[in-house]
């Protein structure tokens, strides 16, 4: 009977490794994901649609560590195949700040783990070093209401540590944008949420969502960035 590892559960000093070990600005460190297959593009290159991109402003990922920390074997590929199924509201919902909340285990018929997931990989410093203008059209043209405008709208991503009760390495994609609207009348650089599934979501929140998530994509597909984990790649970060 496989038993949900101790590593994972929360604690402060585990916590605490991302920010003494600069995870995010590391040049090697990964974010991890899941996918029940893998999927490949017609050049036979990894599909960047691995990636769940419906969801960019707030996708889950969780920390790979690199060799160059000492701390490496804290984490692993088979981190994110350990699927909370029951108590979700416990396990995963609740954001982990102090070791007042700390668990002792997570409760054997509360997680399975599939061991017959697809791990992807990107280097964090590949993805958030992702920013463009946007939106633009299917044509690749700015829309007419910016056209004529010099300060074109333009996005960023970043990665930020969040971690649960169950999943002390878990981290979410954070979307930004610099568009004006009614809550953000300056056009400062502010965090775009909501996703393209949203069934309340506005046709220019679309528009936008639509064309960072088409530029991020398009990028992807360019670096090469996005692939899949396996046993010669971990080589490089023992």
């Amino acid at each position: 009977m496989i038993s949900y590892p101790n590593k994972l559960l929360s604690t402060e000093e585990k916590v605490q490794l991302i920010d003494k070990g600069h995870i995010n600005s590391c040049q090697d460190c990964l974010m991890i994901f899941w996918s029940n297959e893998p999927l490949y593009t017609p050049l036979n290159e990894i599909d960047p649609n691995a990636i769940n991109f419906k969801r960019l402003s707030s996708m889950s990922v969780n920390y790979l560590f690199c060799k160059k920390h000492k701390f490496r074997s804290f984490t692993s590929q088979d981190d994110v195949k350990y699927i909370i199924v029951k108590d979700k509201e416990t396990y995963t919902k609740i954001k982990f700040t102090h070791d007042g909340q700390s668990i002792k285990s997570v409760n054997q018929d509360c997680f399975v783990f599939k061991d017959d997931l697809i791990i992807f990989g990107i280097r964090i410093k590949d993805f958030t070093s992702i920013t463009d203008s946007y939106p633009f059209d299917k044509k690749g043209n700015y829309p007419d209401d910016l056209k004529q405008v010099e300060h074109k709208n333009s996005f960023s991503l970043d990665l930020i540590h969040d971690p649960n009760l169950s999943n002390v390495f878990h981290a979410e994609v954070n979307l930004f944008g610099n568009h004006a609207h009614s809550e953000n009348k300056e056009g400062k650089m502010v965090r775009i949420k909501g996703h393209l599934t949203d069934k309340m979501i506005s046709k220019k929140k679309k528009r936008h969502l639509s064309s960072i998530i088409s530029k991020v994509k398009n990028r992807i597909i360019q670096q090469k960035s996005i692939f899949i984990v396996k046993e010669h790649h971990l080589l490089e970060f023992k």
